[in-house]
């Protein structure tokens, strides 16, 4: 079977169950136009290598291609289009470069200060609305796109509950 039929089969199946699977197929797209047009047989491990390291180091964005295409070759070999999948045993672990900040009580109150900077005629953000985003993203941890999605229908300060719609994992 043809590569990107295979994975035209798959991704249907996927969203077939519900999902969106959006993300998975753009990662499965860039696969097959890496490999080309070639049958799934002939997918090569120096291919599957290539496709993965990309032009840098070893990221969370490569072992989140490891996952897409190793589900695509479950996938393969349950439907019988293939009897193994060319992909690299050992999973390298991407270096932790990234090391959590929390702010003291006194840089919180200095950005919090700062809102007032927002004061500019060609600003579409008024500072308190700076300062409530700030605190907001604070107190509850939401993502800063989770946050801007919010509407008053959102918020019930009756009960003190806030709704947030559609989160990174498409849950309410």
């Amino acid at each position: 079977m043809n590569l990107s039929h295979a994975v035209a089969h798959y991704v249907a199946h996927k969203q077939s169950m519900g999902m969106r699977f959006h993300t998975e197929r753009r990662t499965l797209q860039s696969f097959c136009r890496h490999c080309g047009d070639v049958e799934l047989t002939e997918v090569a491990p120096d291919q599957m290598r290539g496709f993965l390291a990309g032009t840098g180091p070893v990221t969370r964005f490569w072992q989140r291609k490891h996952e897409v295409l190793l589900g695509f070759y479950r996938f393969a070999i349950a439907h019988g289009y293939v009897t193994h999948a060319p992909l690299p045993k050992p999973v390298p672990k991407p270096a932790r470069d990234f090391v959590p900040y929390i702010y003291s009580h006194a840089e919180l109150r200095r950005l919090l200060a700062a809102t007032v900077s927002c004061q500019n005629p060609r600003s579409l953000l008024e500072p308190l609305s700076c300062r409530t985003l700030l605190l907001l993203l604070y107190g509850t941890g939401l993502r800063i796109s989770e946050a801007l999605a919010l509407t008053q229908a959102d918020v019930d300060l009756d009960v003190g509950l806030l709704q947030v719609r559609d989160s990174k994992f498409y849950k309410t």
